[in-house]
């Protein structure tokens, strides 16, 4: 009975809002015509003046046979009562069209030199009015009046208040009637029938509810599957890897080491042929050989002299350096301790000037105290005098002495 409630609820809406729309369009299409209506009126008129006499005098005659307008163009936006169309036969069937009296518009013709045509084609001498209702009249003024922007501003906010309050109209009656249905649901016990099927339903429920659940553990295992699938794979590449690198390592190994053979032996045999050289030479060169050694030997003893003298000047210029540094550091230390000391100078004369000032400010307040006592006793003394007795004056006195020792 709900779902009952809630299509009708939802059919009545579409008619209210397929309403709406339809009136909106009309309006639309009424303000459009009567922005197009002179673009339009002046078309038909220069495709009119385009044609010759004999060619409209043959038309002519065609219409009054056929009695029917025929458009100049498909996409003309004229309002088809204006050429007397059959519609209006039936429209005039109806009794609201008798309420009020019909408007007739007369065709005219219009004679110009060397042009002969009617404002409005004439169908045949019988049929020279149009009867059009008093209504279609109205509404023919209505398009044909052009809005100003803000008049048409106005206008499209009027719509979309009326908008407004036609959907808020709707969900009023819709949540009216939601409140009715659950109060009626509410209060309504169930039928066997209904308390059959709604057992029915909690039990598919459930059995849909457990399916559910062991497809989701079998989905679970078998993404579990795939997943170690995937983690053996992964693990099987990296070890083929490993074992790919350690090959190809051995394999540089081992070529490195047939290369460093080589070369070992390569160096070998030129050692041999330098030896065999130095051999063959060392007669014929022993005593220029002799000779290297010593100039040799001399430019090392004069390398190693000129090496010590340097160490020694850099030692030197070590030692010069760490005094100006002990020296700098002895020159601030001193500096350092002279404006300690100034400093503990000043602060000592500051904290003695403190205390001296110090000292100020309780004389003082010992002495403003004094005075405040003295015209105390003094105001006692006059008020007593004048209005108490001596057991009085004397308890004020004792009064006033307690109140000065606290």
């Amino acid at each position: 009975m709900y779902r009952f409630t809630e299509a009708a609820l939802t059919l009545v809406d579409l008619i209210e809002l397929l309403f709406t729309k339809t009136a909106q369009k009309s309006r639309l299409a009424a303000e459009y015509k009567a922005t197009n209506n002179n673009e339009t009126s002046s078309f038909v008129s220069a495709g009119t003046r385009s044609q010759s006499f004999h060619s409209s005098n043959s038309s002519h005659s065609k219409r009054s046979k056929t009695l029917s307008y025929r458009t100049i163009s498909r996409h003309s936006n004229v309002d088809e009562n204006l050429f007397g169309l059959p519609l209006h036969l039936k429209e005039r069937q109806n009794d609201s069209f008798a309420k009020d009296p019909d408007i007739i518009i007369t065709r005219q013709k219009l004679f110009k030199p060397g042009l002969l045509r009617g404002e409005i084609p004439s169908d045949c001498i019988d049929k020279k009015r149009i009867v059009i209702p008093p209504e279609k009249y109205k509404e023919l003024l209505q398009k044909a009046k052009l809005l100003t922007n803000e008049e048409e501003q106005f206008a499209n906010e009027q719509e979309k208040s009326e908008q407004k309050s036609t959907l808020e109209a709707v969900e009023q009656r819709k949540q009216k009637m939601r409140e009715y249905d659950l109060n009626r649901v509410r209060n309504e016990r169930l039928t066997d029938l209904e308390e059959e099927a709604k057992k029915q339903a909690e039990s598919l429920l459930q059995k849909a509810l457990e399916q559910r659940q062991d497809q989701e553990d079998e989905i679970k295992a078998l993404n579990e599957w795939i997943l170690n699938a995937k983690i053996q794979a992964i693990r099987d590449e990296q070890i083929l890897e490993k074992s790919l690198i350690k090959k190809e390592m051995a394999e540089e190994e081992l070529r490195l080491d047939n290369m460093m053979e080589l070369e070992r032996q390569n160096a070998i045999h030129i050692q041999e042929e330098i030896e065999k050289k130095r051999k063959q030479q060392e007669i014929l060169g022993a005593c220029r050989v002799l000779e290297q050694i010593e100039e040799n030997k001399q430019d090392r003893l004069l390398e190693l002299e000129r090496t010590e003298q340097e160490n020694i000047l850099a030692t030197q210029r070590i030692a010069d350096e760490n005094m100006k540094e002990i020296a700098n550091r002895e020159k601030k230390r001193k500096i350092q301790e002279k404006m300690r000391i100034e400093l503990n100078i000043a602060n000592e004369e500051l904290r003695k000037r403190r205390e001296i000032e110090k000292e100020k400010d309780r004389l003082m307040d010992l002495k403003i105290m004094q005075i405040q006592n003295e015209k105390a006793m003094c105001k006692i003394m006059e008020n007593t005098t004048s209005s108490l007795t001596e057991i009085d004056i004397t308890a004020n006195l004792e009064c006033f002495l307690l109140l000065t020792e606290s």
